[in-house]
């Protein structure tokens, strides 16, 4: 998994929003996903994909509980940039990342099996950025699905289906690659 070394190489130090570890353990985080938060972090910007400066409500790090008993709660780790009703949370009772919308019909998917598993999504995503430019069309395609491969075997579930968020990130990405 990335280290909070490596995403402070990418971001920079100052762009890495962490979590208290005592509070990610009061909330009912396991103490893996408390040392992501506390001790990795996550990128205030990633992107088109991710940013932890999400506009209005619920904002990061806002616990929300989706039963009564308090049993299915949910940790908000951000949100897709360009849409504020858009939310990634962290399932505390299961592990799993997931991505709600808060549209008129509220719906939601995973996105990956563990934080750690997004954590090192949004590092390869935003290393490919940061890498110089292939030198031809080809070179970037092939790129991208050495980049596909690398996640597939971290995370095989997050690649599910052709229309899952990592699927439909890969596929743009290739078609940008394409088309330069």
């Amino acid at each position: 998994m990335a280290s909070h070394a490596e995403l402070a190489e990418i971001f920079g130090e100052q762009n890495i929003e962490t979590m208290d570890y005592r509070d990610a353990l009061r909330i009912g985080l396991t103490e893996e996903d408390a040392l992501v938060l506390s001790h990795v972090g996550l990128p205030r910007n990633c992107g088109a994909l991710f940013t932890a400066e999400v506009e209005g409500s619920p904002p990061l790090f806002a616990v929300r509980n989706f039963s009564d008993d308090g049993a299915n709660r949910a940790v908000i780790l951000g949100g897709p940039r360009d849409d504020p009703k858009m939310r990634y949370f962290l399932n505390v009772r299961d592990g799993f990342v997931g991505l709600i919308a808060f549209h008129d019909e509220p719906r939601g998917e995973v996105v990956n099996s563990t934080l750690g598993d997004f954590v090192e999504f949004l590092y390869h995503i935003a290393r490919r950025d940061v890498s110089p430019a292939p030198g031809s069309s080809a070179e970037g395609v092939r790129d991208a699905d050495r980049l596909a491969e690398i996640l597939i075997d971290r995370d095989p579930h997050a690649f599910r289906e052709p229309d899952t968020w990592w699927s439909i990130a890969i596929a743009q990405i290739r078609e940008h690659e394409e088309g330069s």
